[in-house]
């Protein structure tokens, strides 16, 4: 009997989640869904023993469901190809340095032959929006993930893009290309909202979730900040737009969720640029994204 699903696992900075996911459709089973709690500062064995426990709830409730492979989105830097870390000096994950992360998953998994295979997890996100989310049946797509940083993604019918040209930035990476007074990473994570509430308008937050609450109570500051919020992310998204000319723009992460305050303003200011046939998205798969991206990616 065929195999139908692959395991798709998301490895983040404080959680592992996984499930079963459709080889066709990209669908997840629904009781397979599931998530650990990781401490990223921990040791190997605090790496290793949720990730052990997770598999074992995994095939306890998969049991009648049978699986060809398993692919992990798995933040950089990291050997994709062979599946060892090179993250460190960045306060999560140093225990992983050097590790041969594909032979410790066959090991969780009990089964030395299961094709294993690991992509960047911004990757991975815009594949699962592609496959089942707001990228299908999108040709040419940039799917960007504003959160603790910036990921984006290029895509064409589905097909990452790495190489520079074309409109694509090296390797496919606009968190590192100069914008304003740094990188444009300073400008499209939480951190700018944090900094900019508190040195501009003197008010504490913690991310974008707390501004889009007082914006929701039309709090003038805070609606001012996602008005340049909006300002900025058009000034430096419109260049790649124009050179890569994609039909889809497709917008995830933490940031992503307060798009009542600043999605229609990206939209218009891109309009009154001459961007008029552009699809500007909210992703719709949010957590489970990089989950059925990687399990596609095989």
């Amino acid at each position: 009997m065929e195999n139908l699903y692959n395991i798709g696992v998301d490895v983040g900075g404080s959680h592992i989640s996984c499930a079963f996911v459709h080889k066709t459709t990209g669908e997840t089973i629904a009781e397979s869904l599931l998530e650990c709690k990781i401490d990223s500062n921990g040791s190997i064995q605090e790496f290793t023993e949720p990730l052990r426990l997770l598999f074992e709830q995994l095939f306890s409730v998969t049991s009648q469901y049978s699986f060809s492979s398993v692919g992990i989105a798995m933040p950089g830097p990291f050997d994709y190809e062979n599946g060892i870390s090179k993250i460190t000096g960045v306060q999560k994950f140093d225990a992983l340095y050097g590790l041969d992360l594909k032979q410790i998953f066959k090991d969780v998994i009990k089964n030395n032959d299961i094709p294993v295979r690991f992509t960047n997890d911004a990757s991975c996100f815009a594949l699962g929006e592609y496959y089942a989310g707001a990228a299908q049946n999108s040709k040419r797509t940039i799917v960007v993930t504003l959160g603790t940083g910036f990921g984006s993604t290029f895509l064409i019918d589905g097909i990452i893009q790495s190489t520079e040209g074309g409109g694509v930035p090296p390797g496919g990476y606009l968190y590192n290309v100069p914008f304003g007074k740094s990188i444009a990473d300073d400008y499209f994570s939480t951190r700018w909202f944090v900094n900019t509430c508190k040195e501009k308008y003197g008010f504490d937050i913690s991310g974008a979730r707390e501004a889009a609450e007082l914006a929701k109570n039309n709090n003038p500051q805070a609606l001012a900040v996602f008005e340049e919020f909006a300002e900025n992310l058009t000034e430096m998204i419109f260049p790649w737009i124009e050179k890569f000319n994609p039909d889809t723009f497709v917008l995830g992460g933490s940031i992503a969720r307060a798009f009542p305050y600043f999605l229609n303003n990206l939209e218009q200011k891109l309009a009154k640029k001459g961007i008029n046939k552009l699809k500007v998205k909210t992703c719709e798969l949010w957590s489970e994204a990089p989950i059925i991206g990687a399990a596609m990616n095989l």
